[in-house]
């Protein structure tokens, strides 16, 4: 990997993701979760439970699988989360997965960096292991990486109606124009890339999306880097080629003045 990646000083990054898929444990229930929750420390407390992503098999496991990607085998353990006291960090665990968030709550939320996002994943991964290990129950075998970027483009800052889109993105972006038509007032779209030496694959989704009370409308951007997990190391590298792989394609996605909005350093 490269030693310089693009960076931003104030980037419209909502959310990032750091995950590890994991063989299904023989044994481990809901109550485990609930227990791994209270092992993080008093300052995690339980922030809800849902339906588990199961195991998410790749393309090539599944060929001729809708999209050329996965599909999602669920097994009967519910997905537990549990969030830390300033709300912007969230542990996510079912059996199969752990997943690490961290979510801008705030307009001075500010964004502590992949590097520091990484060693805190690893830090609760290490926890989940110790875990398991004290509860007698099977070793991850770990088995996927994923890397996700969610980021929100806010109406008024870069762009005033979706005419403007292509302006913003670029390489990625055109929005359609028919004769008998106006504008598109909305939209959505998805595109999957493989990323170098057919190490995963990078998927983008764009939508339009506005909050209930009207006041916030954004075009919204989410990167999903995945890859197999093959080799002892191979889940740190995942990571960082995910990481990497989504931060040069924002960037050579967007427009020069969107970088000057967002502060790229040069």
């Amino acid at each position: 990997m490269s030693d310089r990646q693009p960076s931003f000083e104030r980037p419209p990054l909502i959310e990032t993701v750091l995950g590890v898929q994991f063989a299904p444990i023989r044994g481990l229930t809901t109550g485990h979760l609930g227990l791994f929750g209270t092992s993080l420390g008093d300052q995690w407390r339980q922030a809800g439970e849902g339906e588990p992503v199961g195991q998410i098999l790749l393309a090539d496991e599944l060929p001729g699988s809708p999209f050329g990607e996965a599909i999602a085998v669920h097994g009967r353990a519910r997905r537990l989360r549990f969030r830390d006291a300033s709300d912007t960090r969230l542990v996510q665990v079912e059996n199969g997965w752990l997943v690490y968030n961290w979510r801008r709550r705030g307009e001075q939320d500010e964004y502590p960096r992949f590097e520091k996002l990484l060693l805190e994943f690893h830090a609760v991964f290490a926890q989940w292991r110790e875990f398991l290990a004290a509860q007698r129950l099977e070793e991850a075998k770990t088995n996927l990486w994923e890397v996700c970027y969610v980021n929100a483009v806010e109406r008024g800052t870069v762009w005033q109606s979706p005419a403007d889109w292509p302006e913003v993105f670029p390489a990625l972006l055109a929005a359609p124009r028919l004769a008998h038509l106006g504008p598109p007032t909305t939209g959505a779209l998805r595109w999957r890339f493989p990323l170098a030496a057919n190490r995963g694959s990078l998927e983008i989704t764009f939508d339009h999306v506005r909050d209930e009370e009207g006041r916030h409308e954004a075009l919204r951007m989410t990167q999903v880097a995945r890859g197999r997990i093959s080799g002892q190391d191979d889940l740190d590298h995942g990571l960082q080629l995910g990481h990497e792989a989504i931060v040069r394609t924002f960037d050579a996605a967007t427009s020069d003045a969107a970088h000057r909005h967002w502060g790229r350093a040069r």
